[in-house]
């Protein structure tokens, strides 16, 4: 029998495979979502949802940096590419594309 790797997710806490949860990672410094979960270092894993990713950078992402360890100091956290990121990796994890024109202002 082969075993699937789980992973929980930071903020709802519900144990998933790891391939159907996105991992983020510190690289340079900065907290990133790494969607191959191929980077070096102390990963930490979201749901799909969007309510997972508002309360994993919710007062100033200071969970989210406890789950990787970081020093308070010199980690910083790209929340608005982090939620960029984290919405186009949701719509290919469920297989959908944003409809035309939406995004655009």
């Amino acid at each position: 029998m082969v075993s699937v790797p789980t992973r929980s997710c930071l903020a709802c806490r519900r144990r998933q495979s790891k391939s159907s949860l996105c991992r983020l990672t510190i690289a340079g410094g900065t907290v990133v979502l790494d969607p191959p979960a191929t980077m070096p270092g102390r990963g930490a894993y979201l749901c799909h949802r969007r309510s997972c990713l508002d309360a994993a950078l919710n007062r100033g992402a200071a969970r989210l940096l406890r789950a990787l360890r970081a020093d308070g100091g010199g980690t910083t956290v790209d929340e608005q590419a982090i939620r960029a990121a984290h919405g186009s990796n949701t719509d290919a994890a469920r297989g959908t594309r944003p409809r035309p024109g939406a995004g655009v202002e």
